[in-house]
């Protein structure tokens, strides 16, 4: 076999290697996560080396071969090492297969203008030309693409099935003709124009598929929003009750005063001093409890004190959280309004006499740290740290998890739920 096509199969290996250390985040650190890709690549490469130079067999056939290896290697590799949802994942990796096809066509399209097929320079020069390529596509990936990706908030999973589905299918249409083009037609001119016609098709779904993402995006966000407005709503409401209750209290002062004015009259002043200690306990009762500075979580976790205080569920916070969180709001409504909601409902349905609800937060060394206890009922199943049956709810959290390079961890002890998120900030 020529040596250029065991430089060819070797750089595919590393821009395969390249491509999925950044497409996504990966499950361990940075340092980790390179070391392991490399070896992948340097591993592979040996392989492919020593598979290229054993005599006999069609050459071409050994090519198909490697790369049906590398592809197969790799992409095992991503799904792997990377973390999120599983159809997330198989969308990004088989579109990036897809712009890979792209990529390899047009490289040997372009080298096909200048050299002959039957050239070793032809297939050089497109080596040379589809690495570039896809070192040039993916630097802007890294730097404008890549985080907008991670912040999608569709926490549906199912969503990404059908988006699934259309770019296997694009995948699909782009390699056969890679390889049946390469072997059969040589890419004669009219090839151009099939190429062409199947990049204005593949990007034209794309284009689809990125604004129906967007479109998830804004429905997730809205409805982030909608949970938000309504713990205002609910805030606004216990206020309108306290200053009701103000407003009476106020009312009957003149009265208040008058009964401890006979009281102090008569020199009981025993029951004059009751009666005061009495009555500062009602007025510290209206008093509206601010839980933290931070308004947001403020606003949440007073919505839902009402609410446990109404199903007669003891609430106890410890939130020493200044105002300058560096979250993104509708981040903080869809954790800690989850996180509470869960708690509510595991509460409610807990047949524990002693319930109780405890929420408590922390935020040092750049990193912020929510803790909630709830009873609960012992039959919540967990799978590595995490409900088997993922509902919207436990999804979401996740989903801002992941925005912010986080981690969510649940456990069951006797009859207490526990759940622990760590979420590093900068």
């Amino acid at each position: 076999m020529a040596v250029y096509n065991i430089i060819g199969i070797c750089l595919v290996f590393l821009v395969h290697s390249l491509w999925c250390f950044n497409l996504y985040n990966n499950k361990f650190n940075k340092l980790l996560s390179e070391c392991i890709y490399l070896s992948i690549a340097v591993l592979s490469a040996l392989f492919c080396i020593c598979f290229c130079i054993i005599d006999g067999g069609n050459v071409y056939q050994k090519i198909k071969i490697l790369f049906s290896i590398a592809f197969i290697i790799v992409s095992t590799s991503f799904f792997l090492l990377s973390k999120g949802y599983f159809f997330k994942k198989v969308f990004l990796y088989i579109t990036y297969a897809t712009f890979f096809c792209v990529i390899y066509s047009l490289s040997y399209l372009i080298v096909g203008r200048f050299f002959s097929s039957d050239e070793e320079s032809y297939y050089l020069m497109g080596i040379a030309i589809r690495t570039l390529l896809h070192i040039c596509a993916l630097i802007p990936y890294i730097c404008w693409v890549k985080d907008k990706i991670l912040k999608v908030r569709v926490y549906d999973k199912k969503q990404w099935i059908p988006l699934c589905a259309v770019s296997v299918l694009l995948f699909c249409l782009q390699s056969v003709w890679m390889t049946v083009g390469k072997s059969v037609w040589n890419y004669h001119s009219y090839d151009i124009v099939i190429f062409l016609l199947l990049l204005i098709v593949t990007v034209g779904l794309y284009v689809v598929m990125i604004y129906t993402i967007n479109y998830m995006n804004k429905c997730a966000e809205n409805n982030q929003v909608k949970m938000h407005s309504q713990f205002l709503l609910d805030q606004i409401k216990n206020y309108e009750r306290s200053e009701e209750k103000n407003s009476q209290f106020r009312h009957d002062v003149r009265h208040h005063m008058l009964h401890l004015a006979s009281l102090i009259d008569s020199n009981n002043l025993n029951a004059a001093l009751d009666y005061i200690e009495e009555y500062d306990k009602a007025v510290l009762s209206l008093s509206k409890k601010r839980y933290c500075q931070n308004p947001v979580i403020n606003n949440i976790i007073s919505s839902y004190a009402t609410r446990f205080q109404e199903k007669n569920i003891p609430f106890s916070v410890k939130c020493p959280i200044k105002d300058d969180l560096q979250m993104k709001d509708i981040d903080i409504v869809s954790m800690l309004g989850n996180i509470l909601e869960n708690a509510l409902h595991a509460s409610e349905k807990s047949i524990n006499e002693n319930k109780t609800v405890g929420l408590y937060f922390a935020a040092n060394n750049n990193q912020f740290v929510i803790v909630c206890e709830n009873t609960c009922d012992e039959d919540l199943e967990l799978v590595d740290g995490i409900p088997k049956n993922k509902g919207i709810g436990i999804l979401s959290i996740l989903n801002v998890c992941e925005i912010y390079n986080g981690h969510v961890s649940y456990k069951i002890e006797n009859g207490i739920c526990s759940v622990c998120i760590v979420l590093p900030l900068q």
